[in-house]
């Protein structure tokens, strides 16, 4: 899942540079953009283009993320993209030109959240090993009672089904078993 949203947020800055939001510092040196009919950013200046770095690194980190997610479970995915993204973040920031974004301190108000963000991926790639089983059998035990009570149904109907039919039973064990025997049933 995590991937997919890294993709879709990359989307996402695609229309931060098409309205002009989110723009960069000016700048006279390669590579700039300049607006010439924007409603955030300054018309006519080139300027330092934020936008697409952002869509280059979070593209990095999704393209990334869609090659090695099989490798990796249990949140470690997640974890590890709020780490990279607020990395990433708290760069660009420097360069941004958008100042009513607001600011803590020295630190832009994006910058100061891009450190608590990049910290709670630290903690969860730190966590999520250690607390993934319990979470796991917390999960089974919440669904237990349901997943029976639905099975008691299901083994009914199926109990009926069978009484009604007539049929001989037999009993087939083991994978090979069946597998073996499924297409002569």
């Amino acid at each position: 899942v995590m991937p997919s949203i890294a993709l879709a947020q990359g989307i996402g800055r695609i229309g931060c540079l098409l309205a002009g939001c989110c723009y960069g510092k000016e700048t006279d040196s390669f590579p700039s953009i300049t607006f010439y009919d924007s409603a955030f950013a300054p018309n006519g200046v080139p300027l330092i283009p934020t936008q697409i770095y952002a869509v280059c690194w979070i593209s990095f980190i999704s393209s990334f993320f869609f090659s090695c997610k099989e490798e990796k479970g249990g949140g470690q995915i997640a974890a590890c993209y709020l780490c990279f993204y607020s990395l990433g973040r708290f760069i660009l920031e420097f360069f941004r030109g958008d100042l009513l974004r607001g600011s803590v301190g020295i630190l832009s108000t994006s910058q100061f959240i891009s450190i608590f963000t990049g910290a709670g991926g630290l903690i969860l790639l730190a966590a999520v090993p250690l607390c993934l089983p319990a979470c796991l059998r917390l999960a089974n035990a919440l669904e237990t009672p349901f997943s029976s009570s639905k099975n008691k149904k299901y083994i009914a109907a199926a109990r009926k089904k069978l009484a009604s039919a007539g049929c001989i039973k037999i009993g087939i064990t083991g994978s090979f078993g069946k597998t073996s025997v499924k297409n002569f049933i």
